[in-house]
């Protein structure tokens, strides 16, 4: 029988939405096979290499630039982490490449002390 890790990873990669797991900082620890398509289809320079990559710090980079998502989900994400939210909750449409493309955030705070993100 294959670890627990990757059998946890293989079943996450089955699913179509758009899954990334976060620390406690903020930092990336998994992304699902449907997270780095969508980032390598979209032009994402990152490719497959997310762990490590710091989530908030890449929404404060979209807020920055006028990105009321990043912004958003900057700010949730840290209600969350600093237990001021058990959950948070972002739901938006965009249109990539002429296409409808349907992002949300759902962070549920987990005893673990990481988030997941869909």
């Amino acid at each position: 029988m294959k670890s627990s890790y990757e059998f946890l990873s293989q079943v996450l990669d089955s699913i179509t939405a758009h899954i990334v797991v976060i620390n406690e900082l903020g930092e990336i620890q998994f992304v699902n096979k449907a997270w780095s398509t969508f980032g390598n289809n979209n032009a994402c320079v990152i490719g497959d290499n997310w762990k490590g990559v710091n989530y908030i710090n890449e929404c404060d980079k979209a807020s920055a630039m006028g990105d009321d998502f990043g912004t958003q989900a900057g700010a949730g994400i840290r209600r969350v982490i600093e237990n001021k939210a058990e959950i948070f909750i972002l739901s938006i449409l965009v249109i990539v490449l002429m296409r409808n493309v349907g992002l949300s955030c759902v962070l549920p705070r987990f005893r673990l002390k990481v988030a997941v993100i869909l």
